[in-house]
């Protein structure tokens, strides 16, 4: 589209000096004054028109810039985010560190054109993962001295990234950009996280821009320029900082270099001085050179012209309805305000008919990535449909054209992804179980169970099955020790019954034993006293003899 607003605008440019012609060719009078006017004005506006697209093209270089420090930056967040979202225990010891944050430093490591990624921590050590050594893992270094070095100790004091200037890194012997950022957890600093950029790749977009153009660092060195002689530091650069700081940002002032009148533009981006500059001699030679041939080229082409200019511009004109026409209808395509387009029907083989075949050729293409994204759309939605029913194992097919679609359907694949990973493959399959397991009912598992929800709830179904068997033994082996304590009790009643019987009897027994002993004891005393009867005849018979001397 650019290129044909360009065309289209030479198209126009070109219109009017012809229209401009007739004007001259009706005050022929006044044709001298004219020219000097015209010449006048053409000096004015040549010399606008260049100041203007020096402007342009130093904004060009501003824009370059902001979007090489907005990408890094852009960068920084994302891996300072990465890693604050680890859980604090991760965090807390140099083997939980290097085992969580090494793999994330080395896999952003990977996804930008960086020499060095690293953490450095609060005890003076490093986690540093090196371009020149990407075959290792990131590992944990207590030799750089970090605390001394500025992306550490501005990252503390300012808490947001903190870019340095362009320097030499010793170890790599190379210029280096540093963007540093500290980290903080649950309130409490983890570290500062540092990304080395080569100040190389900032060079080569610089020169990728157009008029000459180069940056100032904080140093007043140039350290990016198109044209490369520039970087050599012997060079005085000194004019063009002095005419900046006397006129300000964006404002076109003049200079003297070595003998050479040269103009030039400077603004300040972020801490850098962007400047472009060009001879004068490029704007006075052409403004003199037009001068010429525009008196000779009026002087014999407006005769010849004036006749032939209304009919060939309203020939050449002709076009413009049609290519007006298709254009209005094609922005009210893009814009949702119709849903076809029809392209443009100029058949000349000249610029308008090269302009509508590019805008043809444009129209289709847009009209084709539209339909693509749509299909994508409509696809991305009946895929929606489709985890909503509980089948998360559905994906986008469909390629769009547009990189925002691409990238957002790589994100809601890769979220499926980590979804069928996390939970399962049918959440039907897994809602259905968990009924059952309400209900008591343990007897099902989930069929091909692959992600962590369905290995999980099939090892609760094991578990709980487990416990309910276990369960089960123990009553039943409780029930049969039940009734062997029931036998022993009725057994130690009988045998207690018997036992007060034989007690009765023994009792009888001794009632008898000691009636009998009583009997005993009173026939004994009346043996003894028997015995002490005849002791006394016994005694009166001794007594008796020892009287008669017997």
């Amino acid at each position: 589209m650019l290129k044909i607003t360009k065309i289209k605008r030479k198209i126009m440019n070109s219109i009017k000096i012809k229209l401009s012609l007739i004007a001259n060719l009706i005050a022929i009078f006044a044709l001298i004054v004219l020219g000097i006017v015209s010449f006048y004005f053409t000096k004015t506006s040549l010399y606008e028109s260049t100041l203007k697209n020096q402007t342009d093209l130093l904004k060009v270089t501003q824009s370059t810039v902001e979007d090489f420090r907005s990408t890094n930056q852009s960068f920084t967040r994302a891996l300072e985010k990465d890693i604050a979202n680890l859980p604090y225990q991760s965090l807390i010891t140099e083997e939980n560190i290097i085992n969580n944050v090494g793999p994330i430093l080395k896999y952003y490591h990977h996804s930008i054109n960086a020499l060095n990624v690293y953490l450095g921590l609060n005890n003076g050590k490093v986690l540093l993962s090196q371009k020149s050594n990407d075959a290792k893992m990131p590992e944990l270094r207590d030799d750089l001295d970090i605390k001394t070095k500025d992306w550490y100790q501005e990252a503390l004091k300012t808490n947001d990234i903190f870019v340095t200037p362009a320097y030499l890194d010793t170890v790599l012997k190379q210029y280096v950009i540093t963007y540093s950022k500290a980290i903080y957890k649950d309130g409490k600093i983890i570290g500062v996280l540092g990304v080395d950029i080569p100040s190389e790749d900032l060079q080569n977009l610089v020169a990728k821009t157009p008029g000459n153009t180069f940056l100032f660092d904080q140093k007043n060195k140039i350290f990016a320029a198109t044209n490369k002689e520039l970087l050599n530091p012997s060079i005085d650069h000194s004019p063009v900082l002095n005419a900046y700081k006397l006129n300000g940002d964006n404002n076109f002032f003049s200079y003297k270099l070595n003998n050479e009148e040269r103009l030039g533009a400077c603004t300040k981006v972020f801490a850098y001085t962007a400047c472009i500059t060009e001879s004068a001699d490029i704007i006075n030679k052409p403004i003199y050179k037009a001068a010429f041939i525009q008196a000779i080229v009026v002087i014999i082409v407006v005769v010849f012209s004036v006749i032939l200019l209304y009919f060939i511009v309203s020939k050449y004109l002709s076009p413009l309805a049609a290519i007006q026409t298709g254009l209005t209808s094609f922005f009210d395509f893009i814009n949702y305000k119709t849903k076809n387009v029809s392209t443009i029907e100029v058949k000349s083989n000249d610029e308008f008919g090269q302009i509508s075949n590019a805008i043809n050729e444009n129209i289709l293409a847009t009209k084709r990535g539209l339909e693509q994204d749509n299909q994508a759309v409509k696809e991305s939605v009946q895929t929606v449909s489709v985890v909503e029913g509980g089948n998360l194992t559905a994906r986008i097919t469909a390629n769009p054209r547009n990189p925002q679609l691409i990238e957002l359907k790589n994100v809601l694949n890769k979220l499926l992804d980590v979804l069928q990973a996390r939970v399962g493959s049918d959440m039907n399959a897994i809602h259905k179980i968990f009924e059952e397991y309400k209900s008591l009912d343990f007897r099902n598992k989930l069929e091909n169970a692959s992600g962590s929800v369905e290995l999980t709830t099939n090892a609760l179904g094991d578990e709980i099955v487990k416990m309910l068997k276990q369960s089960s033994d123990f009553a039943n082996a409780l029930a049969n020790e039940s009734g062997k304590l029931q036998t022993a009790v009725q057994s130690l009643t009988t045998s207690s019954n018997s036992q007060a019987q034989s007690l009765e009897e023994t009792a009888a027994a001794l009632e008898e034993i000691t009636s009998s002993m009583q009997n005993v004891s009173v026939k004994t005393s009346d043996v003894i006293t028997q015995s002490e009867e005849i002791k006394n005849v016994t005694g009166i018979i001794g007594d008796i003899a020892d009287q008669i001397n017997l």
